[in-house]
């Protein structure tokens, strides 16, 4: 480790020797590259090339401006999994928990958006359904997740690896997921009879521009559409790849990627038989020490419900997650779990739908809550996206 650590300041430092070589066309877009999301990995490779003749200057900035469309699968894959094993039995349900579970979340927390008075007025799962509760966008894209995973004969046939030919993309503006189909999968489901569907402004932007490259957001859409995938795959290498391709559709941005893989890897251990201590430091292991796309006001230092309270909910995935990550770790049942999304304002129907999934792949989801989401999605794509993943999960214990 301390070996690992003394190589890694030397390539530090050499990458820096380089880029201060480098003119300041291409160190404005090495910059910009960087906090944009794209990962360090990819954009040493692109300074190495540079620094040997590989690349020109034109070509090294152009591939600093496409570098935020590339994922490093094989990075991701490495950085993400689960080492240790499991200390309790696998869930064993006839009925898609995680989904259902998000699906309530969403719905739950669609009447209090945006309260910054929600604290004070004692909301709790019993009482937290109202007439104005409905699906929003967590619902209707999370049924869109599920519909592709549905239809996907082979998921390999979509990846293409870009590292061996990194270059490649700053000449011919082809991307990791270049036939990524998630991007018309989530693009068609504007087109829904939800009334009260509630897309993000960049999102419906997207959708309806016919635009096929991902907008670069750092926001929680794509972990609140990403419970289907646990649903489906078992080995957590698929579940990383496809939170990641689901990802990349959209919210190509590093912590937007991250955001789905680590909602998408709860539910997987919640159902693998993980407690809710290692769900909770698997959170931690991520987020704990890299919040530096938030703002200082809503970055975590204790991680409890009590700095939560004090909060209002952000909608960035760097936010999002941890949260939803806390309040199902600071729950006794699924209906704890809502209670505690709803004791603090902001973005609650999305921080419902990821503590629902994890909360419902742990405890299963009561069947008033069941009940709730089949009377309010009576459209055709929700009927489709449960057919698929009821049948994925029946018989099949701890997938």
């Amino acid at each position: 480790m301390i070996l690992r650590k003394y190589v890694e300041k030397i390539q530090v430092a050499s990458n820096r020797k380089i880029l201060q070589s480098l003119s300041g066309t291409c160190r404005d877009a090495y910059e910009c590259a960087l906090s944009a999301g794209a990962t360090e990995y990819i954009l040493r490779v692109l300074l190495w090339m540079r620094h040997h003749g590989d690349l020109t200057d034109e070509q090294f900035v152009a591939s600093c401006e496409n570098s935020v469309y590339v994922t490093d699968l094989e990075a991701l894959m490495e950085k993400f999994q689960v080492y240790e094993r499991p200390v309790c039995a696998a869930k064993m349900y006839s009925y898609p928990a995680a989904f259902l579970g998000a699906c309530f979340g969403d719905i739950a927390g669609s009447a209090y958006e945006g309260d910054l008075m929600l604290a004070q007025k004692n909301i709790r799962y019993e009482n937290c359904i109202t007439q104005d509760s409905t699906p929003t966008d967590d619902t209707i894209l999370s049924c869109a997740t599920a519909a592709v995973l549905g239809h996907m004969n082979s998921y390999r046939k979509f990846i293409e690896n870009r590292l061996p030919r990194i270059s490649d993309f700053s000449r011919n503006g082809t991307y990791p997921f270049a036939q990524n189909p998630f991007t018309d999968g989530y693009r068609k489901a504007v087109h829904t009879s939800y009334p009260h569907p509630g897309f993000g402004g960049s999102f419906y932007r997207w959708a309806t521009s016919g635009e096929k490259k991902p907008y670069g957001s750092a926001g929680n859409g794509a972990a609140m559409r990403a419970s289907p995938i646990a649903e489906i795959y078992e080995n957590q290498k698929e579940i990383i790849c496809l939170s990641a391709m689901s990802a990349d559709a959209t919210h190509n941005h590093y912590e937007g990627i991250k955001g789905a893989v680590i909602a998408a890897m709860m539910i997987w251990m919640a159902y693998r038989g993980y407690d809710k201590e290692q769900i909770f430091q698997y959170m931690l292991g991520h987020y704990r020490d890299d919040q530096n796309v938030l703002p200082s006001v809503q970055r975590f230092k204790k991680f409890d419900m009590q700095e939560l309270r004090q909060k209002f909910g952000y909608p960035l995935s760097a936010f999002t997650v941890p949260a939803a990550a806390v309040c199902f770790y600071k729950s006794a049942s699924y209906e704890d779990a809502i209670t505690n999304v709803l004791s603090f304002g902001g973005d609650t129907d999305t921080i419902g739908a990821v503590t629902g999934g994890i909360a419902g792949a742990y405890y299963g989801v009561p069947e008033s809550a069941q009940t709730v989401v089949m009377k309010l999605n009576t459209d055709a794509t929700f009927l489709e996206a449960y057919k698929i993943l009821e049948r994925c999960r029946k018989g099949m214990p701890g997938k």
